[in-house]
């Protein structure tokens, strides 16, 4: 296929109709919109996540907790082989001097009294999982990949959308030409 091929709907033709142009045009404009766009929306959307997984842990410090009643036995995970920690009630001392509760994650059968290390905000509440800065890295590129797809995905949908428009455009047109000329194909002029 030749380079003119390529560009018919661009030249000037008499064949050529409006809405094939408006057809080339939301195509050029959704392949831009993906080359830069989904990739501004991915970057901002991972800076974003990190950011905000970043400052949520800053706040955070280690403190020692003891648990208030026995922790369970732990299964086996059938799919890793592994056994994961368990969370159990447990008590602190929040830095205002009151005694708090929650739960936390803790070595399985860990007896009641046992001490526990736990994560605490500035405000003494009990903080589940602090990101290391790599894990809010990962978390961000995670979130930024689905942000870039999510991006593609809704222009893709927009310019299918806008298609079929333009196909409906098409076939009522084809309708009404084939009902001015079809009629008169019948009648030979002599």
């Amino acid at each position: 296929m030749g380079g003119r091929a390529v560009f018919w709907r661009w030249r000037r033709n008499p064949l050529r109709r409006r809405c094939d142009v408006v057809e080339a045009c939301t195509g050029v404009a959704a392949a831009l919109l993906i080359a830069a766009g989904a990739p501004a929306a991915g970057a901002a959307t991972a800076a974003a996540v990190e950011h905000s997984e970043l400052r949520r842990s800053q706040g955070t410090h280690l403190a020692t907790a003891f648990l208030t009643e026995d922790a369970a036995r732990a299964v086996e995970n059938p799919y890793t082989g592994s056994i994961g920690k368990v969370l159990t009630p447990v008590r602190w001392t929040a830095p205002d001097g009151s005694t708090r509760t929650g739960q936390a994650r803790v070595e399985p059968g860990s007896p009641a009294g046992s001490p526990a290390t736990v994560w605490l905000d500035a405000n003494g509440r009990l903080q589940q999982n602090r990101l290391t800065p790599a894990q809010a890295e990962a978390q961000g590129v995670v979130f930024g990949t689905v942000a870039a797809a999510g991006a593609c995905a809704l222009v893709l949908a927009g310019r299918w959308v806008v298609r079929l428009q333009i196909d409906r455009h098409r076939a009522a047109a084809w309708a009404r030409e084939w009902e001015e000329t079809g009629p008169s194909w019948g009648h030979r002029r002599a």
